[in-house]
């Protein structure tokens, strides 16, 4: 299953910018646990980055880490990691799901 979905983006380096996720999904078990690809795009105002990341997840929660594969402006050198950390799926009142996490860039410009 693939899902499409954006988030802004709240403290640190990146408050304020908006990041596009299109997720591919690989469920296991019924979807007891499974596996996951993302495409990330994030947007500011000095410019954006483009990174992938793959990872897992079980009814503890999930995870994931990438690489950052391209950028403009600010970050048109940028090349660095990126991971997703501490994340949770819960179901909303209106059917669907709210989604969170941590992402953590670690990046260097040359």
């Amino acid at each position: 299953m693939q899902v499409a979905y954006q988030i802004q983006l709240e403290g640190g380096d990146l408050d304020g910018c908006t990041l596009d996720i299109v997720e591919s999904l690989f469920g296991r078990d019924e979807g007891a646990w499974g596996i996951f690809d993302i495409e990330g795009q994030v947007s500011c105002s000095n410019g954006d980055f483009s990174y992938t990341s793959s990872g897992a997840w079980d009814g503890n929660g999930f995870h994931a880490s990438g690489d950052i594969t391209g950028g403009s402006g600010d970050y048109e050198d940028a090349s660095g990691r990126v991971a997703q950390l501490g994340g949770f799926a819960k179901p909303a009142d209106d059917g669907t799901l709210d989604i969170g996490y941590e992402l953590v860039v670690d990046m260097s410009t040359s």
